[in-house]
């Protein structure tokens, strides 16, 4: 989950390269130098928006290995369909569409379903929810 990472004690400076690859490593939003305390502190606190976004990042994964497991090509546009998470997808779902290249994210729509549209379908466990997820790849 994110959260923000202080590293103080520091007499030299971090380039903004060195400080994007500290947040991604550590996994945090915000990395904070400074001298006014005696030791590091790493805040944890993980509040619902945090969990809605590492949930939504785990989305990211999931659609990515189905996009990587149906055999598209990078740059393939998609569309994606989806029952569970709902609160995710409501409050995440540019950021969702645009790292998965989706055109469109929709709830699970039944007739699209019976009409075996979708490319690949899978379930998961997100957090204890049930999550399926469906793909296609559009023209």
């Amino acid at each position: 989950m994110s959260a923000t990472f202080t590293l103080l004690g520091f007499n030299f400076q971090f380039s903004e390269e060195l400080i994007e690859i500290i947040k991604e490593e550590v996994n945090v939003r915000e990395v904070v130098l400074g001298k006014k305390f005696k030791s590091p502190v790493l805040d944890t606190e993980i509040t619902v928006e945090l969990k809605l976004e590492g949930q939504a990042r785990e989305i990211i994964r999931l659609v990515q290995e189905m996009r990587k497991e149906a055999g598209y090509d990078i740059d393939n546009r998609i569309q994606i369909s989806y029952d569970g998470a709902l609160e995710v997808f409501e409050r995440f779902r540019d950021m969702i569409a645009k790292e998965t290249l989706a055109e469109n994210i929709e709830p699970q729509n039944q007739k699209l379903e019976e009409l075996k549209v979708f490319d690949l379908e899978k379930e998961f466990n997100l957090d204890g929810e049930k999550l399926k997820l469906r793909i296609r790849r559009l023209k």
